[in-house]
């Protein structure tokens, strides 16, 4: 085995290391403060029925997250293997720190299913721009509609705002900046390969089917985040129903606030181990701004997070085995 291969493996252990100390540290901080068992009974006692509208919209946003992809790569993947892979790109966002699973979207598709690298490296960068639109855009309703509810409301409008103008110029700016990128790349020989690249990913973003297909796409990506956070809303609504926590204390917009907080902790270089620590302290701080007390909202937040992380890993593994074991004559 050569030194460069070997010096992977080593490269990963630091990182590894500290995502470990990050969930034990942060994990022993927050079962300081409630009794560690009530969790068991915490996840035991899920209503079932929310249990199961949480399952059915998670397999609903599935879906249309891959077909959102087809409306952009076209059919030379077919729907089936987009699953796949959708399923598969979601299990390992949420395990690997920065967000750098969603590579696996790209991977997957040009080296198992043998999909053309443009096509595919241009959905990639356009569903990122397209969720981060439709998460500006909800946040803005949400921070609009619990305006002056909580601490620290008109920080977080001031923030959002300012947020929202550099998501709108990025989103409609990105061709144009792969174009200035490209022109200094050609300046220097290390880097002057990669300019055709960038061109040609410059004009797949700017010309991706004109005012109706980016409407489109912009309805789908909000519909894709309302399911997403509809269905962690039925969740927690399922974990609280028998703590005497119920819909009129969690408020749709409400719990879609904190929860856009916890998922920011995903975005983070180094966080805990499948995010959990890092996770429910982001929660924890989010939702007691809210209004919870702090057992309600660890507990809450430990156990909505187990729960989900189980069925979406379950289905990302399925997912990842079905898409390394599909063969390519079955297309």
């Amino acid at each position: 085995m050569s030194v460069a291969t070997a010096s992977v493996p080593n490269r990963a252990w630091p990182r590894l290391l500290a995502s470990l100390a990050v969930t034990a540290a942060l994990c022993f901080v927050l079962f300081r403060q409630v009794d560690a068992r009530e969790l068991s009974d915490w996840l035991t006692r899920v209503d079932r029925r929310y249990f199961a509208g949480y399952l059915v919209l998670s397999v609903a946003g599935l879906l249309v997250r891959a077909a959102r992809y087809q409306m952009l790569i076209g059919r030379c993947v077919g729907f089936v293997p987009l699953v796949m892979v959708t399923a598969a790109r979601n299990f390992l966002v949420d395990l690997l720190p920065a967000r750098i699973g969603s590579l696996s979207y790209v991977v997957l598709l040009t080296r198992r299913f043998g999909a053309p690298l443009r096509p595919v490296l241009s959905s990639f960068v356009l569903t990122f721009l397209y969720d981060l639109l439709a998460m500006t855009l909800l946040v803005s309703i949400a921070v609009a509609l619990q305006f002056g509810r909580f601490e620290g409301a008109f920080a977080l409008a001031v923030a959002t705002s300012v947020f929202a103008v550099f998501v709108v110029a990025s989103f409609f700016g990105f061709a144009p900046l792969l174009r200035i990128l490209a022109a200094r790349a050609e300046r220097w020989a290390t880097t002057a390969r990669a300019a055709p690249r960038l061109r040609q990913l410059a004009d797949d973003v700017a010309d991706h089917g004109g005012v109706a297909m980016t409407l489109s796409l912009a309805v789908v990506s909000l519909v894709i985040r309302l399911i997403k956070f509809t269905a962690y809303w039925v969740l927690l609504l399922g974990v609280v129903h028998e703590h005497d926590v119920g819909a009129a204390a969690l408020p749709f917009w409400t719990v879609f606030l904190g929860i856009a907080g916890a998922e920011l902790s995903a975005t983070l270089p180094i966080h805990g181990i499948a995010g959990f620590g890092t996770y429910e302290t982001a929660w924890t701080i989010g939702f007691r701004q809210l209004g919870l007390s702090s057992r309600v909202a660890i507990l809450s937040g430990f156990a909505t997070h187990l729960l989900s992380q189980i069925c979406d890993y379950s289905v990302g593994l399925v997912g990842l085995g079905a898409a390394l074991a599909w063969s390519r004559k079955s297309r």
